[in-house]
């Protein structure tokens, strides 16, 4: 019997192998729905969120990311398991409640909790899941190239030096002056940010002239395939003038991968190690519903939360 099926059967966990490990991130709007409509201000908003989110989990390297109209994607180098989880979860909060406001969209934001993938600590496989993000609003048939994406693409900063500009606005303050009727211009609420993404693992010993050249001859490689692919395409303006609320056909679910590998003796590995942690982490949550609190969770996994207030465990 294959391994996939075993794991399918014990679950889907939050994994990061011991040491860390490059992830691979996937967030979709509710419904399939047009809610991440690419504006300048939705780039600059997205920026600032993920700049205040590594400012507070610096830990967490940004390699790339990518923001479409119904989803968005990002390149994660991280630590463990709780620090993605930590991150994640002032990622999405913070762009639910900034970008909903932008189309008049005052429910949730996103579909279901994000999926995140292990990518290979291989050269081949890391390059492989840069050119997916990169070939992003070209392989839709939406633009020519990812410089035309008229949101948030990793492509052109990473063919300078990898610096995105955007702006971090502090709504706490916002609330606290309009519950005392003081009225600010909203500039005085805003603070310019430049988020530095960071190298590919595999690139690590490159330096950013030599990456931005490998980045165009990716590029040029995507706009090729794209124009044999489609002879005609909207365009950056006919893209934003799509409606934000309108429902995209329901995609095809296809079951997530618990690896992104070239190699399959790697990718055995990868999940050989995904089963052993699965299976530790069982052990201990039944010896933590039996109430034992010191049960020995994997070093690498979120642990349940502590016990409540009156010394009970938790049911």
């Amino acid at each position: 019997m294959s391994l996939h099926p075993l794991i399918r059967a014990m679950g889907n966990l939050r994994f990061v192998p011991e040491g860390g490990a490059l992830v691979e991130i996937t967030c979709r709007t509710i419904q399939g729905r047009l809610l991440l409509r690419p504006t300048k201000t939705l780039q600059q908003i997205v920026a600032g969120v993920l700049h205040r989110a590594q400012t507070l989990n610096p830990q967490v390297e940004i390699c790339n990311i990518v923001v479409l109209a119904n989803h968005y994607h990002l390149l994660l180098r991280v630590p463990d398991a709780q620090t993605l989880a930590r991150f994640m979860g002032f990622v999405n909060g913070n762009l639910s409640r900034k970008l909903g406001r932008l189309v008049g969209w005052s429910g949730p934001l996103w579909a279901r909790r994000y999926d995140a993938v292990i990518v290979a600590e291989d050269e081949e496989s890391q390059v492989a899941r840069l050119i997916y993000l990169l070939s992003h609003g070209v392989k839709e048939g939406l633009v020519r190239s990812p410089q035309q994406w008229p949101g948030l693409h990793g492509a052109t900063a990473l063919q300078a030096d990898g610096k995105l500009e955007g702006y971090w606005q502090d709504d706490t303050r916002i609330c606290r002056d309009r519950a005392k009727k003081r009225q600010r211009p909203d500039e005085q609420y805003r603070t310019a940010i430049c988020l530095q993404m960071a190298k590919l693992p595999c690139w690590k010993h490159l330096s950013w002239e030599e990456i931005a050249r490998q980045i165009t001859e990716l590029v040029e490689q995507i706009i090729e395939e794209g124009r044999a692919k489609f002879s005609h395409v909207p365009g950056p303006k006919r893209v934003q003038r799509q409606n934000p609320l309108r429902r995209t056909p329901k995609p095809r679910r296809r079951p997530r991968p618990i690896v992104h590998a070239v190699s399959k003796w790697v990718r055995q590995k990868i999940l050989g190690a995904y089963a052993a942690f699965v299976a530790a982490y069982r052990r201990a949550s039944e010896l933590y519903l039996a109430g034992d609190l010191n049960a020995p969770f994997p070093e690498t996994s979120c642990r349940p939360p502590g016990p409540w207030a009156s010394g009970h465990p938790p049911p």
